[in-house]
């Protein structure tokens, strides 16, 4: 009941009156707003966009120019600077002028991430750029060939490092220089306002490391753009690579995919993320996009959710390319080749892979 209360609260609650209160809003289509002054940072000049039609994703919003998104607790826990708790409070008073509590149900809905020291970023950190020139086995391309285009890397905040950088602190407490961490993409990974991760991927293809992680990284106890996603679908990718392909699908075609589309960080899921995709009972269908290889995995997490979600496997492509490989007609057609997930179907996969690894 106090789930339901809440939910009202969103519903009524009116997004363009409280942001007309900070900044100077207009109507942006049918049922969004929009601001050129940024309500959470301030900035001028800025790309806002909010959602103010009255539903259940009332106050879902975007801001451009710092990066964050997500619904409409995230959004006043930013601007009013509240906890996830304050922000429910106040919406509820809201809602029926007086204080109602249900933090409790809240933290059962909504798991918290540990309260750990969070990961800095290396520094100095530089703004990504399409055409910035990247080395896949040694043929020079551009970062928008690997699908980092001006969209994505606005949308993520993507970075870039160059030579110099300095991450952590050594024995002495100072600044400590890591060429390690020179010439990399950096993805940073956000919950909400906090960087809980990130990723520095090599561009020159020639570190033995591909990927560097920061000690402490939360990164597998969240979903990669969890915040942004939208509709009662999740489609659960391996990697950022392959959610950003989902990104650039959405946008092109205006169906949604952008906002369905995270990604686990691996063919698995950890304790924490099923439990994230269980706290959200807006998500009843979860569709696995990973390889034939992580089919024992999609039989696990199956029978973990029975019953809480339909479960759905979307097939690799045959060729064996990754998602941010494919062009929009193969993209196409691994929706369409999506299939509901039952034992049967588990039991062909494993069979399959097997046979795989039989014939390597």
């Amino acid at each position: 009941m106090a789930v339901d209360l809440l939910q009202r609260a969103v519903q009524a609650f009116d997004v363009r009156d409280w942001l007309s209160e900070r900044v100077r809003v207009h109507k942006s289509g049918p049922t969004n707003i929009s601001a050129n002054e940024c309500p959470i940072c301030g900035k001028k000049n800025a790309k806002f966009y909010a959602r103010a039609n009255g539903d259940r994703h009332n106050g879902s919003f975007t801001a451009y120019c710092c990066h964050h998104s997500g619904g409409l607790l995230t959004l006043i826990g930013l601007v009013e600077g509240f906890t996830r708790e304050e922000a429910v409070d106040f919406l509820i008073e809201r809602l029926e002028g007086e204080e109602t509590r249900i933090i409790p149900v809240l933290r059962e809905a909504e798991p918290a991430v540990e309260q750990r020291p969070l990961p800095d970023l290396p520094q100095p950190l530089y703004p990504a750029v399409p055409d910035y020139p990247i080395f896949v086995k040694g043929e020079q391309r551009t970062l928008a060939w690997r699908g980092a285009d001006r969209y994505i890397i606005d949308r993520h905040g993507l970075g870039l490092t160059y030579i110099g950088t300095v991450y952590g602190k050594d024995d002495r407490g100072r600044p400590q220089r890591r060429k390690d961490l020179d010439y990399r993409l950096v993805i940073p990974i956000r919950r909400g306002a906090d960087v809980i991760g990130w990723q520095a991927r090599d561009l020159t293809d020639s570190s033995k490391r591909k990927y560097l992680f920061p000690a402490g990284d939360m990164s597998r106890e969240w979903l990669y753009n969890l915040d942004a996603h939208e509709g009662a679908t999740i489609i659960i990718t391996e990697g950022v690579f392959h959610k950003w392909a989902w990104d650039r699908f959405g946008l092109r075609y205006g169906c949604g995919y952008d906002r369905m589309a995270v990604a686990s960080f691996g063919k698995s899921l950890t304790a924490a993320q099923i439990d994230l995709l269980i706290a959200r009972p807006q998500i009843t269908d979860v569709v696995l996009a990973w390889d034939l290889d992580a089919a024992p995995e999609i039989d696990k997490i199956a029978k973990l959710l029975v019953g809480r979600k339909r479960v759905h496997v979307m097939h690799a492509h045959p060729s064996g390319r990754d998602h941010d490989e494919l062009d929009d007609a193969e993209l196409a057609g691994l929706l369409r080749g999506i299939e509901p997930y039952t034992p049967e179907l588990g039991v062909r996969m494993k069979t399959a892979l097997a046979l795989a690894n039989m014939a390597r």
